[in-house]
């Protein structure tokens, strides 16, 4: 079973995370239906994405790669409004925090 659910109304969300507009699809897989890397791949509007969050522990190979292929998205779409943001941990704020990464060209 796929099912949308709004992060922000349940008890998922980390206090740093309540303001956020996420939307989040989660899983069931009582069939083993999703064991094939080609049975989890799902289709989006891409006009619908704004921006991604990077989380703090993904690696730099990843992140190029999820540039790139956003990029690539962008010009196809001619798109010039998306974003990028990274989260990290403040330690004189003592919590996570969220920067804008800029585009190189």
């Amino acid at each position: 079973m796929i099912q949308w659910r709004n992060s922000a109304s349940s008890n998922i969300k980390l206090k740093d995370w309540e303001n956020e507009r996420e939307q989040r699809l989660t899983f069931s897989d009582d069939f083993n239906s999703f064991n094939k890397l080609e049975n989890r791949k799902l289709k989006y509007k891409f006009e619908d994405l704004e921006a991604i969050i990077f989380g703090m522990k993904i690696s730099m190979d990843d992140k190029a790669k999820i540039i790139e292929i956003i990029e690539s998205k962008c010009k196809a779409n001619n798109r010039t409004d998306f974003k990028f943001y990274q989260a990290y941990y403040s330690a004189s704020a003592g919590s996570m925090q969220i920067m804008e990464l800029t585009m190189f060209a």
